[in-house]
């Protein structure tokens, strides 16, 4: 089974430094998590302030803060590689890297709205929806 793992910074709602993209990287990963698990992909998101041991227990992670601090993050892991670094991953390269099929109606993520209240539970539900 593929293990997708998103390691991201302390929050994603720095909306003053970033115009709102740290909320929205993060509602339309949990939206395409949504739809990988769907097709038996297990897919977690790990921030620093809520599960910083994830970041101390995997070593690839580890090295990477090491040698790039902070702005390694967002990271992504599938299957213990990573696969992107500083950004959030769009659901094409979900898709490809995972090697799982998704109907056209389903890799457009538009359905995530264009204003997004930060890192709310509101904004994850209208991710998935």
């Amino acid at each position: 089974m593929t293990s997708v793992v998103l390691f991201d910074s302390e929050s994603c709602c720095n909306t003053a430094n970033d115009g709102g993209a740290g909320a929205r990287g993060v509602a339309e990963f949990v939206a395409a998590s949504k739809r990988l698990e769907a097709r038996g992909v297990t897919a977690s998101r790990f921030t620093l302030s809520s599960a910083p041991e994830e970041f101390v227990a995997n070593t690839e992670i580890a090295q990477l803060l090491a040698a790039s601090g902070a702005s390694a993050l967002p990271a992504l892991v599938i299957d213990g590689e990573i696969k992107a670094s500083g950004r959030y991953p769009s659901i094409e390269e979900l898709v490809a890297w995972t090697g799982v099929s998704l109907p056209s109606s389903e890799t457009t993520l538009s359905l995530v709205q264009d204003e997004i209240a930060c890192c709310s539970i509101e904004t994850l539900a209208q991710a998935v929806r």
